[in-house]
């Protein structure tokens, strides 16, 4: 075993080398065509570096430029140029802030602190120098220098949209110490320079929530929901945004009366409805209020009668609170007005068949099938609910159980993903005279498709006949089906199910049918050293280097 290895060890090496002499070969053929590539990429370079010598600023020049040399092993060539640019032009703040950038992308802060202090002191009208300054200060966490360069970047009068990246930064730097008058002016001053933009708001607001200052971002957000009076989505999502916070704030009453007037104007069972529902519960969930849920819905219910909605979520929080007698009583009331609604319906079923009243279970899923017939997640339910009926005998519920699935398979006889899931269902609860009926089914239905023959086998296999899974598995590469490709695949199959001879003469079978195919030759081999066949193995492992070699 040991010479084995080193027989594979050879061949690994072998292998290698005649894939490296493809590659020098695929240079000779594609070297000019990828000289030409470099040579574009480096052109593109040169012009993204031009435009930053002009307005040094982070964005796509400079994340290419500097890709570029990364990707291609030459960052200390950067640098040097960089530094270069420094020493031949002093003055020259814009050479400065690049520099700062390009080493701020390094993470060497203290040099990119000195080159940016540098820039901001030779350029008094550019803010760039300052705010970039200001954010690095941060990430080292000297907030109060940090405020100051912002400070400066400000008073330097940058255009509008710095102007608001910058104002952003400080307010969440004083948000940060806790400087609430300072942190108010910018917001502010935010506010001032972008009147009833909405855009701009949500940035503050958010900013607030973040940094936990919820009294404040609760002002914006009620704010948004007013300038968003016809946009109906945007209204329900700054209410729901305010009616969060004041949860956080304790303010639960409050939040509740705002969850209550949206459902009043949105009155549906839309998504955005049922939503605002989600959120009500979740204010009572979150402190296992169920009583307090159920008195909300009741409340609700009396206010809206034929809100069936409502119907459902009352019974939920009923069951939560063990009152499931009142549940049943509410859901049936219900249904004998309106008798067509599934989702009520379900909901007394599992109540249902928790009391074990499975006559009565029999008899509801009946009205199911007969307003939504054949339904595939009803039938394959009301089988699944007969089975747990213990007043039967065993055999008896999987006759029953059968005769239930077997509708489907009635009203699509000849549909594959119908026979397979009917299948399926009866052959994870032993019902196995008819699961096996129907695999066969869907076998003669498509004859020349494996994944058929592989369901039938691995029921079998699952069922403990081994010898009845081989022979059927085999089917799959029998006749015409007899290819390399599908006497691979079989293989596969047989090793994963744990059958390793049969495997081995289905993979040594297709190799003989594909002798030039290296990864059947070396499967074979892999499966042969596995199974320490080792004569056999250093037999098959001749025949893959003498396959490397002569390619």
């Amino acid at each position: 075993m040991i010479n084995l290895l080193h027989h594979l060890k050879r061949h690994s090496f072998v292998f290698c080398a005649a894939f490296i002499l493809v590659i020098v070969a695929a240079f000779h053929i594609f070297g000019d065509e990828t000289a030409d590539a470099e040579k574009r990429e480096l052109i593109a370079v040169e012009r993204f570096w031009s435009i930053l010598e002009r307005n040094p600023r982070r964005g796509t020049s400079l994340d290419r430029v500097y890709g570029y040399y990364v990707d291609t092993g030459q960052i200390e060539k950067l640098i040097e140029k960089s530094t270069k640019r420094t020493l031949a032009s002093p003055e020259n703040a814009k050479v400065w802030l690049l520099h700062g950038l390009i080493l701020v992308r390094r993470n060497d802060e203290l040099a990119a602190i000195e080159a940016l202090q540098k820039s901001e002191s030779l350029d008094a009208n550019d803010a760039m120098s300052s705010f970039y300054l200001g954010e690095l200060l941060i990430s080292q966490g000297r907030l109060r220098d940090a405020a100051e360069a912002l400070e400066r970047a400000l008073s330097r009068k940058p255009a509008k949209n710095d102007a608001l990246a910058i104002l952003q930064t400080l307010g969440r730097v004083y948000e940060r110490f806790d400087d609430k008058e300072n942190s108010a002016k910018i917001w502010e001053k935010m506010e001032e320079m972008f009147p009833d933009d909405a855009g701009i708001l949500v940035r503050i607001a958010e900013t607030l929530e973040e940094e936990g200052k919820f009294d404040e971002a609760l002002l914006r957000y009620e704010k948004l929901a007013k300038l968003a009076k016809t946009q109906n989505y945007a209204r329900v999502r700054f209410t729901l945004a305010a009616a969060d916070i004041k949860i956080r704030l304790g303010r639960k009453q409050e939040a509740i009366e705002d969850f209550e007037k949206l459902l009043e104007e949105l009155a549906g069972d839309g998504w955005l409805a049922d939503s605002v529902r989600d959120r009500v519960e979740r204010v009572f969930v979150r402190q296992a209020d169920y009583a307090g849920l159920a008195s909300y819905d009741r409340k609700r219910l009396a206010a809206h009668p034929n809100d069936l909605n409502t119907v459902h979520r009352l019974a939920v929080a009923l069951v939560r609170l063990s009152r499931t007698d009142e549940a049943k009583e509410l859901l049936q009331k219900t249904l004998e007005k309106a008798p067509s609604n599934v989702k009520l319906r379900l909901a007394l079923i599992d109540l249902l068949v928790n009391d074990r009243n499975f006559d009565e279970v029999e008899r509801q899923y009946a009205i199911i099938d007969e307003q939504d017939q054949n339904n595939p997640d009803h039938i394959s339910q009301w089988g699944l609910a007969v089975l747990e009926n213990r007043q039967l005998d065993e055999e008896s519920r999987k006759t029953r159980a059968a005769e239930i699935w077997l509708r489907l398979v009635k009203a699509r006889p000849n549909d594959l993903a119908t026979l397979v899931m009917v299948a399926d269902l009866m052959a994870g609860k032993r019902i196995d005279a008819e699961a096996e009926e129907l695999y066969q089914r869907a076998v003669e239905l498509a004859p020349n498709d494996p994944t058929y023959r592989e369901y039938l086998g691995f029921f079998y296999h699952r069922s403990g006949r081994n010898d009845k899974a081989v022979t059927t598995l085999q089917t799959i590469a029998e006749g015409e089906r007899r290819t390399a490709a599908n006497l691979s695949q079989l293989s596969n199959i047989l090793h994963g199910l744990g059958y390793i001879k049969d495997s081995l003469e289905a993979v040594e079978e297709a190799a003989k049918l594909a002798p030039q195919d290296f990864a059947l030759q070396l499967r074979c081999c892999e499966l042969l050293s596995e199974n320490n066949w080792s004569d056999e193995a250093k037999r098959q492992l001749a025949v893959v280097q003498q396959l490397v070699e002569t390619d």
